[in-house]
């Protein structure tokens, strides 16, 4: 991800994928136009994403108000850190924006981004779930080597390996001696409406696995065996997974995502009641 600001000292994150991350060649301070990039706005808060087919992109365009961006930059970037807002469309609480999520399950979320208005902004649902299935295999990797302390991704320095530092990170533009193992996970979620494929990323793969990326790489170098014990210990939890149903992409490009955004312990009791008080609402459904 890369973070942009103009003069309004609002900014902005682009999501860049595969290659076009790689080969991103903006520095801190370079002015950029996009053209016909996607705006997600995900719980109030807004965000581009850069579909490589339909979306362009100019770093340093030869024009006027790009000349006059970049010495407003150069002038105001010390004070910048502290004075800039992300773009929201609503208010953000301390720790960020929130979307309500209703009690449901795996058919309804389905059906109710189908039918919504509005499926690019997303559909957030607790659904009770049995975690059914966790994609292994070469080309899905259980984690990706990011940025320490950071979500940036970070690649093997071949740019200036004289510098001592290990790894370089194409969104930051800095070198580092070491990194951080990220979870990027693929799971299946499963009720008794039916399953769903689901993108799981680094808190929440920690709640299902029981473990940090880092143990699961140091495992998967180390010791084989024990990894598939992590792996087989996780298979057929009852945990509340806070599924996000939004839409992606562009023209042909567009299809459904459904991400986790938020794990909790089943509380058999309280879950109890929650599905008691909804048999009560349909029951009340069907006599009126």
């Amino acid at each position: 991800m890369i973070e942009f600001v103009d003069k309004s000292k609002r900014s902005v994150e682009l999501t860049l994928w595969a290659e076009l991350a790689e080969e991103f060649e903006g520095q801190v301070g370079d002015v950029v136009i996009i053209k016909n990039a996607r705006v997600n706005d995900f719980q109030s808060y807004k965000s581009l994403n850069f579909a490589s087919s339909l979306s362009s992109m100019e770093l340093n365009p030869d024009i006027d108000i790009a000349k006059e961006l970049k010495k407003w930059f150069a002038v105001n970037a010390e004070t910048l850190a502290s004075e800039t807002k992300s773009i929201s469309s609503g208010a953000r609480g301390p720790s960020g924006p929130s979307l309500p999520a209703t009690f449901g399950n795996y058919a309804e979320l389905k059906e109710a981004i189908i039918s919504t208005n509005d499926n690019k902004k997303g559909i957030v649902m607790r659904i009770p779930s049995t975690v059914s299935w966790f994609k292994r295999d070469d080309q899905a990797p259980l984690f990706y080597k990011a940025v320490p302390n950071d979500r940036y991704k970070v690649v093997e320095n071949t740019l200036d390996p004289s510098n001592g530092k290990a790894w370089y990170s194409p969104a930051t533009k800095k070198y580092y001696d070491s990194y951080t193992p990220r979870f990027i996970l693929t799971v299946s979620g499963t009720d008794f409406s039916g399953s769903q494929i689901l993108n799981c990323f680094d808190d929440y793969g920690k709640s299902l696995l029981g473990c940090e990326a880092s143990d699961v790489e140091h495992l998967k170098i180390h010791d084989t065996a024990k990894l598939e014990l992590v792996f087989e210990q996780a298979l057929f939890q009852r945990k509340i997974l806070k599924v996000r149903a939004q839409e992606e992409g562009q023209g042909d490009e567009l299809k459904i995502q459904y991400v986790i955004c938020g794990v909790e312990n089943f509380d058999f009791a309280k879950e109890s009641k929650t599905l008691l008080e909804k048999i009560h609402q349909l029951k009340s459904k069907k006599i009126d």
